[in-house]
């Protein structure tokens, strides 16, 4: 009969919430300052999402149009790769790329 049917969803609750949050290290505001005194351009590439990467971003001085969010490790792979392409025009204006990883995801490109 319909009444021993049981509805799990109903009996469920939300027990608690877990966060988990990757500090910025205490150099990377100064450092990323330091490479942009050099005239050296700074790009964020991370498979963060897009929300998450802007705040990190913004607090190390990252500019928010160099920020690529959602990103697969191939996908970084091909943004260094786009960013090699346009190194001889940017050597011209001055500018240089640096790239880091501190990720697996990110060693694919390197």
């Amino acid at each position: 009969s319909d009444e021993h049917i049981h509805d799990a969803s109903q009996s469920r609750r939300v027990i608690g919430v877990l966060g988990v949050l990757d500090s910025i290290q205490t150099d990377a505001k100064s450092t990323i300052s330091a490479l942009k005194s050099m005239n050296i351009d700074v790009w964020m590439c991370t498979g963060d999402h897009d929300q998450t990467a802007k705040a990190v971003a913004r607090a190390v001085g990252i500019d928010d149009e160099n920020v690529c969010s959602n990103v697969t490790p191939e996908g970084k792979a091909d943004l260094v790769t786009r960013l090699q392409r346009t190194k001889r025009e940017r050597r011209r204006r001055g500018l240089t790329r640096v790239r880091a990883s501190d990720g697996v995801g990110g060693k694919v490109a390197v």
